[in-house]
């Protein structure tokens, strides 16, 4: 995985069926962002089920209009996956989370690289990136002090 900050100021949506994929959120929050995506993007979130987990991140893109009905699951893990939504709308959705009283995630894009990834790998990687990227920033405050 990479890190790539976001150009803000990009409106264009990439090529692609845009979707939000939304993992380990009970049915209530589910709703609440499944609700603004819809209102906001006039795309609806789906819910990344257990039975799931095993599909690469491009089968569970090519489903999302097939799936009749989300059945989120409360998980320890909070994931949130953007796909073909443009930079400002990532943007202005991870804003809304942070605002709310919705537990923060991990947030990520999917990427060509990463539609290949089984879901349950891609969990993992997440999980060391999200670590290592509070270690960084651990690390960096107790330096400026």
């Amino acid at each position: 995985m990479t890190f790539e900050r976001i150009n803000i100021d990009n409106n264009v949506r990439p090529v692609g069926h845009s979707c939000i994929l939304v993992y380990g959120y009970d049915e209530e929050t589910f709703e609440l962002i499944n609700h603004y995506s819809i209102k906001t993007y006039t795309v609806k979130a789906k819910a990344i089920e257990e039975d799931m987990i095993h599909l690469t991140l491009e089968q569970m893109i090519l489903k999302a209009n097939s799936y009749d009905k989300n059945r989120p699951q409360d998980q320890k893990v909070k994931i949130i996956l953007f796909n073909a939504l443009s930079d400002s709308e990532i943007h202005q959705f991870v804003e809304y989370i942070k605002a709310s009283k919705i537990k923060n995630p991990i947030f990520a894009a999917v990427t060509e690289h990463s539609k290949k990834w089984k879901f349950n790998e891609l969990i993992n990687e997440l999980i060391e990136e999200n670590n290592a990227i509070a270690d960084m920033m651990k690390r960096k405050k107790v330096s400026v002090k």
